[in-house]
């Protein structure tokens, strides 16, 4: 059967996605863990500015490194279960859609508690310390959060779902 089109478009952006974010963040998140303030202070020299005294002050605290740290970790996770729900999804495997659903759902709820976090935990900090956060639009829809519904709606499709393949072995236990 011909792989249907939604599944390849999905699938090369779910890869290509994660494994982006798997290359960038893995070395970043290490290296936060290892030296946060050295860290942050190199990415301000590099945009040509300083750290914010309020961020220092942030990072020196014990529970906003965990949770910046338990953070990006959860954030490599998803992007883990996209890269592989995408290349598993790729190879029409039930699984790989499986997995997809998952990375859309778990995409979706942890986005959900980032913004309840911001304003009920990071907001307050923020204002502790005078940090000043750039004002965004209100109106913009993230990509991100478009791909994640995309996902959710065309791999529910019946069509979708009848394309996808068992990759289990036939005499899984599982499978009975």
């Amino acid at each position: 059967m011909k792989r249907p089109t939604s599944i390849t478009v999905l699938g090369t952006i779910g890869v290509l996605w994660g494994g982006f974010v798997l290359l960038i963040g893995v070395p970043f998140w290490i290296a936060f863990a290892i030296d946060p303030l050295g860290l942050m202070e190199r990415i301000a020299a590099w945009g040509n500015s300083t750290l914010p005294h309020g961020v220092r002050e942030a990072l020196q605290i014990p529970v906003m490194r965990f949770a910046a740290l338990a953070s990006g970790l959860v954030d490599l996770a998803i992007s883990g279960v996209l890269l592989i729900g995408a290349w598993k999804l790729l190879a029409l495997q039930e699984q790989g859609r499986r997995l997809m659903l998952g990375f859309a759902l778990a995409f979706l709820f942890w986005k959900g508690m980032n913004f309840l976090l911001d304003r009920a935990v990071y907001e307050p900090v923020r204002q502790q310390y005078n940090i000043v956060q750039k004002e965004r639009d209100r109106l913009a829809i993230p990509i991100d959060f478009v791909y994640a519904v995309a996902v959710l709606y065309f791999l529910t499709r019946p069509a979708i779902r009848d394309a996808m393949h068992d990759s289990r072995p036939a005499n899984s236990v599982l499978s009975h």
